[in-house]
């Protein structure tokens, strides 16, 4: 999917958001996985509150019985503020956490996630 801005300001500016993923079958329930993903985040920072994403991750998940499953992840990229306010703004970004999901039932589960990012 590609985004043209309208506001004169940002004329120049297009962004795909795309997500690449590859992952590992290491045993029966854990699984290791290299992604890639390009994006769009929305802010109150700025006066246009967007910014183009560009990370790249790994993640490791560990199923932890039927219907739960705990996976760990890192990830490092980029945030560019795309605005007026901020012109040429570029934010390094870290991220580590933990993400916890359980299965209610077929169609519904309950998903939590603890993280901590670094700019």
């Amino acid at each position: 999917m590609e985004f043209d801005y309208e506001d004169p300001a940002l004329a120049s500016t297009r962004q795909a958001i795309a997500t690449g993923l590859v992952l590992f079958r290491l045993r029966p329930d854990t699984t290791a996985g290299v992604y890639l993903a390009e994006g769009l985040a929305f802010t109150a920072v700025s006066s246009t509150g967007t910014i183009e994403t560009d990370n790249l991750g790994f993640s490791l998940r560990q199923g932890l019985g039927r219907r739960l499953e705990a996976s760990a992840f890192i990830e490092t990229g980029t945030q560019t503020f795309v605005d007026a306010e901020n012109p040429g703004r570029v934010d390094d970004l870290e991220t580590v956490g933990l993400r916890f999901r359980f299965e209610v039932n077929e169609s519904f589960a309950l998903t939590g996630q603890l993280s901590e990012e670094t700019w």
